[in-house]
């Protein structure tokens, strides 16, 4: 999946619920992710991913 800010999203589920998102971006940038009801943010480099576990 793609979103704004050129990041491509990759979700993994468990039990119905987001357990792990991946983000990967082409530029350097600041994203806040909310699932199942828990915000965090990350910090993107160019051509890096990021993973974010939500449990």
């Amino acid at each position: 999946m793609k979103a704004q800010g050129d990041i491509t999203v990759d979700f993994e589920w468990r039990d119905g619920r987001i357990h792990r998102v991946r983000l990967c971006s082409s530029c350097e940038q600041k994203v806040t992710l909310e699932c199942n009801g828990i915000s965090k943010t990350v910090f993107l480099r160019p051509d890096g991913t990021e993973d974010m576990i939500f449990d």
